[in-house]
């Protein structure tokens, strides 16, 4: 990333999981939505 977040002020950051190795039933479709930060100064 760059040190100057001036241009990026108000846009959304947002992380989702596309997939996961696990014995386990995932029940909800990919992708499913993580941790969402607005860009801020």
């Amino acid at each position: 990333m760059t040190p100057n977040v001036l241009p990026y002020i108000g846009a959304a950051l947002m992380i989702d999981v596309t997939g996961i190795e696990t014995a386990a039933t995932v029940r909800d479709p990919f992708p499913i939505r993580g941790t969402t930060w607005t860009i801020a100064q």
